[in-house]
């Protein structure tokens, strides 16, 4: 199975679209941080640490700390 990659530019609190029966890997490009939360918790995505999270989940992102100013990250969705 081919993942799917795209990239995302961030710039401040938003929600991501679901992938239901996807796999999703999230990398961010730039220096700094944001939060991941979700109804399974929370997750810290840290510039070229790679975060895993479901695609069935409602997730939003929001900058740790400081603003985000766009921010740019790499997303992988996987078929299950």
């Amino acid at each position: 199975m081919t993942p799917e990659l795209s990239h995302a530019t961030l710039s401040g609190a938003a929600k991501f679209s679901q992938f239901p029966g996807f796999d999703r890997t999230l990398v961010l490009l730039d220096d700094g941080a944001v939060d991941l939360h979700s109804q399974d918790g929370q997750l810290v995505a840290r510039a070229g640490q790679p975060v895993q999270f479901s695609g069935d989940l409602h997730v939003w992102v929001t900058p740790e700390g400081a603003s985000i100013h766009h921010q740019m990250g790499l997303a992988i969705e996987t078929r299950r």
